[in-house]
């Protein structure tokens, strides 16, 4: 049978109407599945991602440009987001516990999600080539000590300001001065002598007939000054300034990646405790509170004659070798 014309038409015209229909019907689930797309890259978790690993963002007091900043942070440092206050602002906390920062970022330089687990830290990290140094819980003088470090602490570097250091330390987050800075080892070497149960001489001259004031077993952290030739580096230990050979130093690699036979000793004293000194003399000043218990573990980085250069968890100094077994 063949149709007429208008019959046809009416077909036509019913079809386009069903079409109709059926796209109004789905309209409101695709604007309630873009709006739960958009909302879900809105986490409570973010990460800094700066269109330059150099640049840094800033954390500002108010979600304004202009607003004064708190601190640069680097790529990869991780946020709370608290609340998305506009369409270009987040409010956000930075650290964790006691030393951390709240305040204002750009969201466009957030990444979320799966965005996040891509972006490149550039955080950078230190050792601490210093026995004894606090961090606090806010970027003030007068702020309380969320924790005392000594020797051979890594540090990360969340971000900076002109004055003060946004830091992760063991998980502990604060603030250290920026003036100080000078106390974590921007270069480090690790001691890697040929025997395992050799010691590396620290001399006071690019020169093995110099005299030894020093001697270190392998593991531990020196701070690289300079290298005055291809077989020596000038070098910072235990707040001493030497010469090392360059061949039985590792340069540049983390704690944990060299080996170690950093050995561990316990002292012993018919006192309750006994003095742990900055330097190697019975006049030199306490560090730290100054003593040390009976019976308590220590490891022993380096020998100075009589002298001990010893660590605990939090600080390290020397003892009189007598003392140790």
């Amino acid at each position: 049978m063949i149709h007429s014309q208008p019959r046809f038409d009416r077909v036509r015209k019913c079809l386009a109407v069903l079409c109709l229909l059926v796209l109004a019907a789905a309209l409101p689930a695709a604007c309630a599945f873009a709006e739960e797309a958009e909302t879900a890259a809105v986490s409570d978790a973010a990460v800094v991602k700066n269109p330059k690993a150099t640049d840094r963002l800033n954390l500002r007091e108010e979600a304004k440009d202009g607003a004064k900043s708190i601190g640069r942070y680097y790529n990869g440092v991780q946020v709370t987001v608290l609340e998305e206050t506009s369409k270009t602002w987040s409010k956000v906390s930075v650290g964790s516990g006691a030393g951390t920062l709240t305040g204002y970022m750009k969201t466009k330089f957030l990444a979320f999600g799966d965005k996040a687990d891509k972006v490149k830290t550039a955080t950078p990290m230190f050792v601490s080539t210093t026995a004894s140094w606090d961090v606090y819980a806010a970027p003030d003088s007068e702020a309380e000590s969320v924790g005392t470090f000594g020797f051979g602490k890594i540090v990360q570097i969340l971000g900076i300001n002109d004055k003060w250091w946004h830091v992760s330390v063991d998980g502990t987050t604060g603030f250290i001065k920026a003036g100080k800075s000078k106390m974590l080892g921007e270069t480090i070497g690790i001691v890697n002598n040929t025997g395992k149960d050799d010691q590396l001489f620290m001399r006071v001259k690019p020169s093995q007939a110099a005299k030894a004031f020093g001697q270190y077993y392998n593991g531990v952290i020196v701070k690289v000054l300079s290298y005055p030739s291809k077989t020596w580096a000038k070098v910072e230990v235990a707040g001493e300034k030497g010469y090392m050979l360059r061949k039985y130093l590792q340069i540049g690699v983390m704690p944990g990646d060299a080996p170690t036979a950093i050995p561990t000793m316990t002292v012993s004293t018919t006192a309750e405790s006994v003095s742990l000194l900055q330097k190697p003399s019975k006049n030199a000043a306490k560090q730290g509170d100054g003593k040390l218990e009976n019976g308590a573990s220590v490891q022993v980085l380096g020998v100075f004659k009589d002298w001990s250069y010893v660590k605990t968890d939090s600080m390290a100094g020397f003892i009189q070798t007598q003392y140790l077994k």
